[in-house]
């Protein structure tokens, strides 16, 4: 029973700290990733092999990252006896990690190789003049689609559960389409002729101190242009 509170104490604050990075969805996946291998630990530890407490936990950890890269033994598991309410409760969490666990790696990997691409499209950058938006809505779409031009980069930033529509555009420009604010992309160390800024938002304070955040923190001169709905 200790193993399965300690479990739900684990998932409980995994989710918790899900829900506080919502807004930055790069961390979201190893988040999960990280509490399901904890959670998955604690609940293996009993069937685990091992003279002494230290051997049982090293035993555990290395079947949950077995999970995690897509190889884990199921055997294990399979041969516990249910003898009541508790260890069904016990075994089926542990069946739904096995689940749940490969499909958190497959994601993770696809992030990282969606990164990849972003940041090899940034690398081409260099010399060239690179547009950021901080918001992708009908408004950014359509000054992009003016100022698009073969010397230039448009970037989207804040690209979280946008309009298919306005995601549709973007790709047809060949935007590179980021999930970070504006003020939290790394500014410093892109190679580019001249940095331009498009703040869309009818916030006005708003949009100055985003501004005013992101010179500080990048130490460049940045163009920026204002636009309200």
């Amino acid at each position: 029973m200790i193993y399965i509170v300690i479990s739900f104490l684990i998932t409980l604050l995994t989710l918790i700290m899900v829900r506080r990075n919502i807004y930055y969805k790069k961390k979201i996946i190893p988040t999960l990733l990280i509490g399901s291998a904890f959670t998955l630990t604690v609940l293996i530890y009993p069937f685990s092999v091992g003279t002494n407490m230290i051997s049982k936990l090293v035993f555990s950890f290395i079947y949950a990252v077995q999970t995690i890269i897509l190889n884990e033994d199921v055997s294990l598991v399979s041969t516990v006896p249910v003898q009541n309410g508790i260890d069904m409760i016990h075994v089926t969490f542990i069946y739904i990690l096995f689940l749940l666990m490969p499909l958190f790696t497959v994601s993770f990997l696809i992030s990282l190789l969606s990164d990849f691409t972003v940041k090899l499209k940034l690398h081409f950058t260099k010399n060239k003049e690179i547009v950021i938006f901080s918001q992708l809505n009908e408004k950014s779409i359509a000054i992009a689609k003016k100022t698009n031009n073969r010397q230039n980069t448009i970037i989207f930033a804040n690209c979280i559960d946008r309009n298919n529509d306005f995601i549709k555009q973007a790709m047809e420009i060949k935007a590179v389409k980021l999930s970070d604010e504006i003020q939290n992309i790394d500014m410093k160390r892109m190679k580019c002729k001249n940095l331009t800024l498009y703040m869309i938002s009818s916030d006005e304070d708003e949009n100055l101190n985003t501004t005013l955040q992101i010179i500080d923190e990048n130490k460049i001169w940045i163009e920026t242009q204002y636009v309200s709905f």
